[in-house]
Formats: C-alpha cells, sequence, structure tokens
C-alpha cells in the first residue's frame, strides 16, 4: 500500500522534537480544556485524553486498594470495555463511549484533582492530588515567561528550566507540567516527587503515551536540566519503548533511523498488540512516498504517520492484534 504525504507534515504529529536545535513549525491545532478545575491547561485533543484515561486509571487503583465499591468509582462494564479494547489506542471521543460515559469519565477525572475518590474526602483515599500546572503556552506566553524569569532568576537559572520561544515543547501542545497539589504551588519547578502519587502517575505514564521528557543524566543531550515534573506525549507504543530503554526523545529519534520501510523495521509486542516502525527521510521535492507493509492476509495495517520536525516521517503500524481493539482510531496520517 502507498500513500503520499506532504513534506509540510515533518512539522506535525505527536512524535515532533522540539528542543534548541529544532524550533517549532508547526502549529498546535485541536486544543481543549483538560479538567474545568484548570481552565487555563489546554492540550492537543489526543494528549487530554490520553492524560484523563491515565488519572483514571490511578483512580480505579486506588479505590481499589481502598475496598472502594465499583459504584464509587467505575462500573465493572467500564473498566471490562477498557481492558478489552487496549484502552492505550482509544480516546474519550471514540464512538464506543456514549456521551452520558464521557460525562461520567470527565466527573472521575474531577474526583483526582479535587483530592477525593468515589465521592469520599482527600484523607480517606486519595491522601495526596496532582495539580495541573501548565499546558499549551502560545509565543507570547513562552516569550512572557522567559523574559520574566530572566529578571527574576537570572540568566543561568533561565537556560536550565525555561525554553526560548519557539523552542518550547508547550507550544505544542503535548507538554504537561504536573504537581503535587498544595498551597503554593512553584510555575517553572513544580514538585513533583519519585513518591506518592506522583510516582503512580510516572508509573503508569507510559501505558498512556507519556513520557518524563527530562530525566536526569541527559542533560548533555537535552540541554534541560532534570524537570520530574514534566511529561510529554508521544503515543503509545513510543512512550514505552523510550521508557524501558531509558531513552530521551533525541536519542529515540534517531535511533528509529535505522529502521527503514526496505529493511528491518522496530518491532514491538506488550501481548496484545504488535506493532512496527520505521523511519522515512523526507525527499527533496514537496511529498513523500510512505510504502506501508500488508498483514499476512493481505489487509493493509491500521498506521500512524508523525513527523519528527527534523528531516522525515516516522510509520507506526498495527500488525496483529489479540483483541478486539478496534482500528479506526488509530488509523491516521499528518
Amino acid at each position: 500500500m502507498e500513500i503520499l504525504v506532504s513534506n509540510e507534515g515533518i512539522y506535525e504529529g505527536n512524535l515532533i522534537l522540539v528542543n534548541s536545535d529544532f524550533p517549532l513549525r508547526g502549529k498546535s491545532t485541536s486544543l481543549i480544556l483538560v479538567n474545568e478545575k484548570y481552565p487555563q491547561v489546554l492540550l492537543q485533543a489526543e494528549a487530554a485524553q490520553m492524560l484523563r484515561q491515565a488519572f483514571r486509571s490511578i483512580i480505579d487503583a486506588e479505590c481499589k486498594d481502598a475496598s472502594v465499591s465499583a459504584s464509587g468509582c467505575f462500573c465493572e462494564g467500564e473498566r471490562t470495555e477498557i481492558q478489552k479494547e487496549g484502552g492505550y489506542l482509544l480516546s474519550y471521543a471514540s464512538p464506543i463511549f456514549s456521551e452520558i460515559e464521557r460525562t461520567e469519565i470527565q466527573k472521575e477525572y474531577t474526583m483526582l484533582v479535587s483530592g477525593c475518590c468515589g465521592g469520599r474526602e482527600q484523607a480517606d483515599i486519595c491522601k495526596e492530588s496532582i495539580a495541573l500546572v501548565s499546558g499549551y503556552r502560545s509565543e507570547k506566553e513562552q516569550t512572557d515567561i522567559y523574559e520574566s524569569s530572566l529578571q527574576e532568576n537570572g540568566a543561568e537559572f533561565t537556560a536550565k528550566f525555561v525554553a526560548l520561544p519557539n523552542h518550547s515543547e508547550h507550544q505544542t501542545g503535548l507538554a504537561i507540567d504536573l504537581g503535587l497539589e498544595k498551597e503554593n504551588i512553584d510555575f517553572i519547578c513544580p514538585d513533583f516527587p519519585y513518591e506518592g502519587i506522583c510516582e503512580k502517575f510516572r508509573a503508569v505514564a507510559p501505558q498512556y503515551g507519556f513520557i518524563e521528557r527530562y530525566r536526569k543524566g541527559k542533560e548533555n543531550i537535552t540541554k534541560i536540566a532534570p524537570e520530574p515534573w514534566h511529561f510529554r506525549y508521544v503515543g503509545f507504543p513510543h512512550s514505552a519503548i523510550i521508557s524501558e530503554n531509558n531513552f530521551a526523545l533525541e536519542e529515540y529519534i534517531e535511533y528509529l533511523k535505522q529502521f527503514s520501510a526496505n529493511g528491518e523495521h522496530l518491532k514491538y509486542d506488550n501481548g496484545r498488540t504488535y506493532f512496527e516502525i520505521f523511519y522515512v527521510q523526507a525527499k527533496k521535492a514537496g511529498s513523500t512516498k510512505i510504502i506501508l507493509p500488508y498483514h499476512t492476509d493481505g489487509a493493509a495495517p491500521a498506521y500512524e504517520i508523525s513527523g519528527n520536525n527534523v528531516d522525515g516521517f516516522v510509520v507506526t503500524c498495527i500488525m496483529h492484534l489479540r483483541n478486539s481493539i478496534r482500528q479506526h482510531r488509530f488509523r491516521k496520517n499528518i
């Protein structure tokens, strides 16, 4: 199967690399509110929906640990449906959820960020809660933050923790800063420790497409100091591969270049779904032809194409499903 993609697509998608060397060139689209408690925090729709699923999984686990009845959190039918459908590939906009179900999911997510679970007080079950500190930023907002930090914190601090305008992941709508809920939260460096509910989120994040973007030991690669609070949406299975191999996103983008459409593919199998991933360098002309592999039965796979914001495209194909995941959600290209 062959498809033709515009080279403008290099600058769009979940895997775009935005850093000091590669500025943002595309535009953030489909921005939505993550939660009504934080009206200033927006993310791209897919990232926002997966963040809600990640929080929902924590709530579910918290409720289970506290021996709360299913009616206090999520009904067994909902839980079974997500497991059966392979939740990491589904969004709450999916047709499998009715409007009532979507509303209920949003309510349950609000419970987490409000510091309670299943209607009980925070002290009873969710003893800690997570605050949404910063999501999408416009160029002007990033400029104001950068200049303000220079004045208040100095050049050395700012260089470590605040990206230049148009070099910030926050402008993609794919990055979120999280903090432990408390009376005073530092906007630039919120507290997000490696324990408690913060570590619980960190543990489940890769299952829902998120990576801890700036890890300790990667400063020479990312050019950013460690930021335990900063998470970037790259989508599954990329989040799992990056986390399992302790890659920085810069390393992963380079690593993928050894896997070509006509050569060996990067293969990932999580026991439910088998993926094949490869890189296609963009042609100098205005568009690039991408050849997709076929299933063993001759059918075309579900696929997703993302630019890397450098020089080409990353193609992700679902080659085998062990469950009845609905593939229409995954088949999209930039």
